[in-house]
Formats: C-alpha cells, sequence, structure tokens
C-alpha cells in the first residue's frame, strides 16, 4: 500500500521530499558520529594531557628531592672526613658556591654546628645572584650577608646584619628529634631583605664525629617559591591549574598567583580556603581522602563539578624520608576541551537545517530538469564514495544546478577536512607512545645512556629506568623490550606492557617476579600472534653485584677492560605473551668492577642494514665500544648512533633500535 500511494506522489514533490529526507539522515548521522568520536577522542587526549602533566610534575619534585639528598650525603662524608675546616668556616664558601650553582633546584646550602656557629648560601627566590651568610661566635654574636660576585667572592661591606643561631631554627631541630637523615617541616627562612614570607623544605642530615659526638647539621633547601613558578610554565588547557598540597590540607606551591601565605599574619594557607575556585573546590572534593592517612591512596581521576561546570580532576600522592606526604592536582575545564567540538556541532546542525531547506527548493529544479544532470551528479557522487575527493562537478542549464554543484563541492571540501581531522588524530596517538625516559638516572657509580628510535610513526621497542618496591638509591633497574612487528598495534602493546611493568614495579619483589607478572598480563592482555622479549637488569655499583632475567631477548653483552673482550651473560627465556605459566630465572653476576661496560639492546641495532645489503653486526657494535670506552657513556651511546646512521647511508630503517649503555665509572667501586 506504501508503495502504491509513493507511485502517486508526483514527482516534483517525491524528489524534493526525497532529497530533503535523504540530507537530513546523512548530514545527522554524520553529525552524530563526528561529534561522538570526535568528544571521545579529545576526552582521551586530555586525560593523557593531564597525565603528561602530572609525570613532569613528578619527575620536577623527584629532581628537587633527589639532589638535596645526595648533596647533602655527600656533604655530610665530605665533613666527617676533615675536607672541610670546621675551625674556619669562611673557607666553605667556595664549595657551597660550586654546588648552588650546579644544580638549579637546590635554594640553599646552610651548616650549623653545636656551637651556634653557621654558614650558608642562598638564593633569593625571584632574584638573581646568591648571597652568602656567616656567623662565628667565637669572634661576634651577629649574622653577616654579603652578596656573592661572579666569581664567588664575597663582596663589601655586608647587606645585612642580624641575630641568628642555627640551633634555634627549625632544621635543627628537625635533625635533633630525628638523630637521622630526614626532610624537616615547611617553614619561614629568616631573610633580612625580605618583605613578604618565603617557605623553604629542608632536608637535613646530622654529622657526627670520630667518637660519635654531633659536630652539627647540614641542611640543603629549595623554596616553594621555585615549584610554583615552574608549576606556571606548565600547559594545562586553556584555562587548567596545577597547585601542591600536603598532609595537613595546606597550599605547598600552585601554578596562578593566588599566595599560599598570609601576607599579614605569615600563617599558611588552607587549600580549600584559597580564593581560586578550582583550587578551593577541589581541594574539599579530595583533601578529606588523603589529609592523615598513614598509607597514600593511589592516584585518582574524577570529574567534579565547580560553581556549574564540569571540571577533570587529577591528582597522585607523593612521599619521602620522614613525615613529607604530599599530593600534586591538576585541574582543567571540560569545556577548555570539548568546547569548540560543541561549536562546530551546533554550526553543523544550523548547516544541516540550511541545506535540507536549500533541498526542497533544488529538488523541484531537478524534477524539471530530470536526465542529464542527475546521471553527472550520480557519477560524480560515485567517484567521491570511490574516495576521489580533488574532481569537482559544475552543472549547468540553470542557477539552481550552479549551486547544487557549489553544495557538492562544498561536501567535498568539508570531507578532506575530514580525513585532516583523522590524520591529526593519529598523530595525537604517536604524541601518545612517546613513553620512553626522556634522561637518565643518576646513581653513584655508573653511568647510564640510552636511545630509542623508530622506523615508522609508532613503534614496539621500550627502555626504561624502574623504580623497584625499597630500592636503595645506589641502585639502577633497567628493562630494555621489543615487541613483535610494527607500527600502532605493536605500539599499543609497548604502552600497555610500560604501564604494566611499572604498576608491578612499585612493590618490592624479584626481576623474575616481574616477568612472571607481566608475562600473565601481556597473554590475557594481547592473545595470540603477539608477543614481546624483555630484558630486566638491576645493578649497584657499590655492591658490585649485577642481577638480570630474560624473556626471549638478547643477553646483556659485557665488556671486560682488562680482557678487551666481550662476555654474553647468559640466561635466555620464553618471551613474554607466549606461554602463560612460564617461570623465568634470575641470574647473578658478582664481579662488577670499574671501568666494565654493560650493553643491552634490541636486534633492529646490529640488523641494520646499508645499501649494499650488508648488515651492521655485532663485531662492529663490539668494537665502537672497546674503542670508546674510555668516554663517558652519553659519549659512547652518541658514537654508535653516529656511527649506525653513517653506515645505512641514507638507507631507511627497517626495524626499531633501541640500546642502554652503562658504564661502571672509575667513582664507583674498587
Amino acid at each position: 500500500m506504501l508503495r502504491a500511494l509513493a507511485l502517486r506522489i508526483p514527482l516534483p514533490l517525491a524528489l524534493p521530499l526525497l532529497i530533503s529526507v535523504l540530507m537530513l539522515c546523512s548530514v545527522s548521522a554524520q553529525l552524530v558520529l563526528f561529534y561522538a568520536h570526535a568528544y571521545r577522542a579529545v576526552r582521551n587526549l586530555a586525560e593523557q594531557n593531564l597525565l603528561q602533566v602530572h609525570e613532569r610534575i613528578a619527575d620536577r619534585m623527584r629532581d628537587y628531592f633527589q639532589i638535596a639528598e645526595r648533596v647533602s650525603h655527600v656533604s655530610r662524608e665530605t665533613i666527617e672526613m676533615g675536607h672541610w675546616d670546621r675551625h674556619d668556616l669562611a673557607s666553605w664558601r667556595g664549595a657551597f658556591y660550586e654546588q648552588v650553582r650546579g644544580f638549579d633546584t637546590i635554594s640553599a646550602i646552610v651548616w650549623g654546628d653545636v656551637f651556634g656557629g653557621a654558614v650558608w648560601i642562598m638564593r633569593y627566590p625571584g632574584q638573581q645572584g646568591y648571597s652568602f651568610s656567616i656567623r662565628m661566635p667565637s669572634v661576634d654574636p651577629k649574622a653577616y650577608e654579603y652578596r656573592l660576585l661572579d666569581d664567588g667572592q664575597a663582596a663589601d661591606p655586608p647587606t645585612a646584619v642580624f641575630d641568628y643561631d642555627p640551633r634555634s631554627r627549625p632544621w635543627y631541630q628537625a635533625a635533633l628529634a630525628a638523630q637521622a637523615p630526614v626532610w624537616g617541616d615547611i617553614y619561614s627562612w629568616v631573610l633580612p631583605t625580605a618583605t613578604t614570607p618565603v617557605l623553604g623544605v629542608p632536608f637535613v642530615v646530622p654529622v657526627y664525629g670520630n667518637s660519635g659526638e654531633m659536630l652539627g647539621v647540614f641542611d640543603v633547601e629549595f623554596s616553594l617559591h621555585d615549584l610554583s613558578r615552574f608549576l606556571g610554565t606548565l600547559t594545562i588547557g586553556r584555562t587548567g591549574v596545577a597547585y601542591v598540597m600536603d598532609q595537613h590540607g595546606l597550599l605547598v606551591a600552585t601554578s596562578t598567583d593566588v599566595p599560599v601565605v598570609d601576607p599579614a599574619s605569615g600563617n599558611r594557607i588552607r587549600a580549600s580556603a584559597s580564593n581560586q575556585p578550582l583550587i578551593a573546590a577541589s581541594a574539599a572534593d579530595i583533601g578529606g581522602r588523603f589529609a592523615g592517612r598513614g598509607n597514600m591512596p593511589a592516584r585518582v581521576s574524577s570529574i567534579i563539578d565547580v560553581n556549574g561546570e564540569k571540571v577533570m580532576l587529577m591528582a597522585a600522592p607523593f612521599s619521602r624520608a620522614g613525615n613529607l606526604r604530599w599530593l600534586s592536582v591538576t585541574l582543567v575545564p571540560v569545556d577548555d576541551f570539548v568546547g569548540p567540538i560543541k561549536t562546530l556541532r551546533t554550526q553543523g546542525i544550523s548547516i544541516a537545517i540550511i541545506m535540507v531547506v536549500a533541498s526542497l527548493w533544488l529538488g523541484v529544479m531537478v524534477a524539471l530538469f530530470v536526465a542529464r544532470p542527475i546521471v553527472k551528479l550520480s557519477n560524480h557522487v560515485r567517484h567521491i564514495g570511490q574516495g576521489n575527493l580533488d574532481d569537482e562537478i559544475t552543472l549547468t542549464g540553470s542557477p539552481e544546478f550552479v549551486r547544487l554543484s557549489s553544495a557538492i563541492n562544498a561536501m567535498t571540501d568539508g570531507l578532506r577536512d575530514r580525513l585532516k581531522l583523522r590524520q591529526s588524530l593519529a598523530l595525537a596517538m604517536e604524541v601518545q607512545q612517546r613513553l620512553l625516559p626522556a634522561w637518565s638516572p643518576i646513581v653513584p657509580g655508573l653511568e647510564i645512556a640510552g636511545h630509542s628510535e623508530y622506523c615508522d610513526e609508532t613503534g614496539g621497542d621500550y627502555f626504561d629506568y624502574l623504580e623497584v618496591g625499597d630500592q636503595p638509591l645506589d641502585t639502577a633497574v633497567i628493562a630494555v623490550g621489543d615487541v613483535s612487528g610494527h607500527g600502532i598495534d605493536a605500539a599499543m602493546i609497548m604502552a600497555s606492557a610500560r604501564g604494566i611493568l611499572r604498576s608491578r614495579a612499585r612493590d618490592a619483589g624479584s626481576l623474575s617476579d616481574l616477568l612472571r607478572h607481566m608475562n600473565r598480563q601481556i597473554t590475557a592482555d594481547v592473545g595470540s600472534g603477539r608477543f614481546m622479549t624483555m630484558v630486566l637488569l638491576e645493578i649497584s655499583a657499590h655492591r658490585r653485584v649485577l642481577r638480570w632475567a630474560c624473556a626471549g631477548h638478547r643477553e646483556p653483552l659485557l665488556w671486560e677492560a682488562g680482557l678487551d673482550e666481550f662476555t654474553e651473560l647468559k640466561g635466555a627465556g620464553i618471551p613474554l605473551g607466549v606461554v602463560a605459566d612460564t617461570d623465568y630465572q634470575e641470574y647473578q653476576f658478582a664481579g662488577l668492577r670499574a671501568g666494565q661496560i654493560l650493553v643491552l639492546a634490541t636486534d633492529g641495532l646490529w640488523e641494520a642494514m646499508n645499501p649494499a645489503g650488508e648488515k651492521f653486526g655485532l663485531p662492529r657494535l663490539f668494537e665502537l665500544v672497546r674503542d670508546n670506552a674510555h668516554l663517558p657513556a652519553v659519549q659512547i651511546r652518541d658514537r654508535i648512533v653516529a656511527a649506525e646512521q653513517a653506515f645505512r647511508a641514507g638507507k631507511p630503517q627497517s626495524d626499531d633500535i633501541t640500546f642502554v649503555i652503562i658504564r661502571v665509572s672509575m667513582g664507583g667501586v674498587a
């Protein structure tokens, strides 16, 4: 009956109605699909942006804390061995000056002895240069502050003279209470020339004499102003903010210009009482779950409502020795990312309405000129469906046909723009795969340098520097892996493996335990047809011990300076993702000596080929390491990269290339 009714409708009416309905359905479906995919993609990119910001914040704070701890420990040993004259504190100025200049994360280095003597160098927040202060109670009860010249000399006359006793300062008291190296509480600095309170975080180390008597306290600090300044350099959407608060809910640093200290009272400000709405609302939401807990909560991500606006929130804990527990929080309004998509949706609806209305009129004209223009239009639309978006159509005979051809050409332009958008999303996927470490860890007695280069936009090679459970500071754990194949699927497996490995590495355990855990997860997630090889290596120059475990990967290569030869440390295993219930064995080498070099690599390095079809080969790699063994690890890495690229002579890579050079330095072991 419907078919019979349709046959009775006049063509001048049926064609406009049919074209209008089809146009409405087509444009609506495209708009719905476009908005759904674009919204999901933008949300994912927003979460990745927050995650990358969090990783940058964590890395920066880790630099602040680790550098302060290492400088403190080295300085304590220097004092205890008598290399610095405790009776001539003025002679310490040069050593202190070199330390603060060498590390831009350090704001102050302070020494206070049990007799009230003190010496320190400080970089005032927001100012250029350094100041040197000294108190020698046997000479003068006052403390004197001098401006330091570029060569480290103190300029006369002093810029300030004031009362000061290090034994009464919070950092000194923290060391007395702990009787061990510890991070003290945030406190206000003594700044004679400052008009507003300046907060610092001290890492204090008590120093003892040969008979066990306490000599004094060594203190390395950084200012919260420096941390706030770093947060202010981060890009978090268009209007997002980042801040750090402690376990008491008090602000530590922010990316905005809101204060963390009340200028009038000098008291620190609670995050929930901040005059920045995003900070106050988020602190009220998550602060209760963080403050006062004995165990740190895991990283959380959620959507909160701030004055009727949806805001993405991500928070992660950070803790160090002592009672230091902080929470870093990033916030960005959802509209910072999806606002443009909503605007496009509104514009698309408006365009769809205009196109439907226009199609009613165009349909009438089409009904009058059915034959030739329709055939030509049908052929052109078929070409578009086949992917030919470069041709244009020009319909003649009436102004309506001309306008219709212009509309079709405009639609083709829109499709080309959509393809460009898909390419942009592919580039965003490439950015998500950049999960390799940006710099090498600082480990006493070791020099570590890594390199990775993909043959396609994305790859499956992977290397990482891990923090495993209660790993001591003198130990490095390195991972090198290779996913079979190339492309986005290999990159996704690599990213998944990295997440599994880093998540599991937080808990203490053996290298074989890590491989067993990863193998179970990858086998369950990836399925058949894909696998990943990996080698995990733990090395301590101080203890002169090397441990490793392999999952189908090339074992570590060890170069011995005295023997002038390479040794392949045996210990193969089944690749990850092949058999779920696989046990991996852990191996140990206890003959670590200064000058030894370890090479962890994927097969793309020695299988690289030149235009003649010749492989780079292991012998050439061994020769490069032997000839450059006297150089630091970074230079050895660069020499290998340069040699491999010169060997290929412009021939494209056929496989990903990843390797890590580990050199046992002369200062590491005897």
